[in-house]
Parts: structure tokens; C-alpha cells; sequence
């Protein structure tokens, strides 16, 4: 879903590179590495900061590129997805922050991330 405030950082960050959950986007990516407006080396970056699931995707590299790690939003999720990408994030990452967890998200959770 495109928003107001995702068009303007694309607008602050012109050089910035998507690469989207489907094929398009990685396509895109493709084609810019062969008109030389991105480096393989930056192509790779962006694709290996992703880890993909079962519930989702997980960006690893966000924290490098925003500042903030990337957060698991357990709503709208099962308590099984919820905790298969907070397991992704602490194998990719080493730690997990999970947003608006109910009990049972939580209980999954805890259950999936030894502490």
C-alpha cells in the first residue's frame, strides 16, 4: 500500500532501492544494476537484508538504512506467525521486538525465542 509519507521518503531518497515481495520488483532492481544506476554490490545488499517466511517478510537490514531495527506487528498475525518471525529476527539479527502481542502471541512467542 502506497502512503503519503512512503512517496515522500522516496522523494527525500531518490537513489533509494526497493525491492518488493513479488517479482516486479526484483526485476526492477535487475534493470538498474544493468543501466548502471545501482552497483551490484548495493543490489546485493538490499536483497540479502531480507529474510523471507511462511508469515511474512523480515527486513534484517532496516536498522543499517533507518536507524531502528525492524518490528514484528503480532496483530492481523497468528500467534505462530508471530513467533516464526521473531524467531527469524533473532537468528538474523540476534534479537526480536514484537508489537502489540496479545497473551497468546506472547505465550507463542516466548515459547519459539528462548531468552
Amino acid at each position: 500500500m502506497t502512503t503519503v509519507a512512503s512517496l515522500a521518503r522516496r522523494a527525500a531518497c531518490p537513489r533509494r532501492v526497493a525491492v518488493s515481495d513479488d517479482a516486479s520488483g526484483l526485476r526492477d532492481l535487475l534493470e538498474r544494476v544493468a543501466a548502471d544506476e545501482v552497483s551490484p554490490a548495493e543490489a546485493e545488499a538490499r536483497v540479502a537484508g531480507y529474510a523471507t517466511t511462511d508469515a511474512g517478510r523480515f527486513d534484517a537490514a532496516r536498522e543499517s538504512r533507518r536507524g531502528v531495527p525492524e518490528a514484528v506487528l503480532a496483530e492481523g498475525k497468528t500467534p505462530a506467525e508471530a513467533a516464526d518471525l521473531a524467531r527469524t529476527a533473532v537468528e538474523t539479527t540476534g534479537r526480536a521486538l514484537v508489537t502489540r502481542a496479545d497473551d497468546d502471541h506472547a505465550a507463542a512467542v516466548r515459547e519459539a525465542v528462548p531468552t
